[in-house]
């Protein structure tokens, strides 16, 4: 479980720059932490490495922010979601198929939903899409414990500037 202590936002910023540069199409990455933790300043950085020079905003009230770029990056959060039927609506597996998916609050969507009545999304072939829909909302890893179409990354506040932010899951590539 790599970790990494930033002491500012530009440090969180470079962070992302770095996570950016190496996201393909279908990849996401759920973003865990409280409120203020640098969830956003993280993902300002990512959309740079991903080629976008577009403002980076938090999307707390419009749910979905869209930054092209070389990668297409959508900037979801989903601090406003209670129920997973809303999940649905938000086109999640959409995003994905058309590039690489950030999302605030993602432990909401480990949480989320029971076990797919279908395939797992790890047993899943090289054509499909690395998000499984479901009526739930689709993207769903499986249960609340297997992570494994999602890279996971904790924010943790430590006062003032600096962050710790947490690796639980890497990119697969």
């Amino acid at each position: 479980m790599p970790e990494h202590v930033t002491a500012s936002a530009a440090e969180t910023e470079a962070a992302g720059e770095a996570l950016g540069r190496r996201l393909r199409a279908g990849d996401v990455v759920l973003l865990i932490g409280e409120l203020g933790a640098g969830k956003t300043t993280f993902v300002r950085g990512v959309a740079r490495g991903a080629g976008s020079d577009a403002p980076v905003a938090s999307p707390t009230f419009q749910l979905v922010r869209v930054y092209p770029g070389r990668l297409q990056l959508a900037h979801v959060d989903l601090y406003r979601i209670e129920k997973p039927p809303e999940l649905a609506e938000l086109g999640l597996d959409e995003l994905a198929d058309q590039g690489a998916v950030l999302v605030e609050w993602g432990d909401r969507l480990l949480t989320s939903t029971s076990p797919p009545a279908g395939k797992h999304p790890a047993s899943r072939g090289p054509h499909e899409s690395r998000a499984q829909p479901q009526d739930s909302g689709g993207l769903q890893p499986g249960n609340g414990e297997d992570l494994s179409p999602f890279a996971v990354i904790e924010f943790e506040h430590l006062g003032g500037d600096r962050r710790m932010l947490r690796t639980r899951r890497d990119l697969g590539h």
